[in-house]
């Protein structure tokens, strides 16, 4: 299939109204990953939001760049969405310093995923950082989630504790 076409099927699955990102990423492949990218750089923010989720779900390196100018947009919906998907990169090099750096955003929502993202991944190198937010963040709700972030972090593995 031409990269046109490619491109076109993807625009099209990630316009849907409520997309299913379980069945969309289903259909896609680590090849898919370039048009995904280039849609987060170039495409309309709706687009570009949804296909910085999809890189997200499929958890390849390949989509560190995207993720990352996403992350460092002026587009606070692009930063958090960048924070709710690095949840799913945490192993990926380059995804803590990212989520590091959300921490410090000025928007509160951007700040909220990133802790989210911290909790549910188990991040235990960002402890330190997780403290700092607990007891420095202009935020009292953005505190408190930083709390409970930290009792996910000194939790013990176990199934059913995530």
């Amino acid at each position: 299939m031409p990269q046109s076409r490619k491109k076109e099927r993807i625009v099209n699955l990630l316009s849907a109204y409520e997309p299913d990102y379980s069945r969309i990423t289903a259909k896609l492949s680590e090849k898919d990953i370039p048009i995904l990218n280039e849609l987060v750089m170039q495409g309309p923010v709706d687009v570009a939001a949804r296909a910085i989720i999809c890189l997200g779900w499929l958890s390849s390196e390949k989509g560190i760049p995207a993720i990352e100018f996403a992350a460092k947009s002026d587009n606070p919906i692009l930063r958090l969405t960048a924070a709710h998907s690095l949840g799913n990169l945490s192993n990926k090099p380059g995804a803590w310093d990212l989520i590091c750096g959300l921490l410090d955003d000025n928007d509160i929502g951007v700040r909220k995923f990133a802790l989210k993202s911290i909790g549910h991944s188990k991040i235990p190198h960002l402890k330190e950082k997780v403290v700092q937010v607990s007891l420095s963040d202009p935020n009292e709700h953005i505190r408190k989630l930083a709390e409970h972030v930290l009792e996910k972090l000194d939790a013990p593995n176990t199934p059913g504790n995530h």
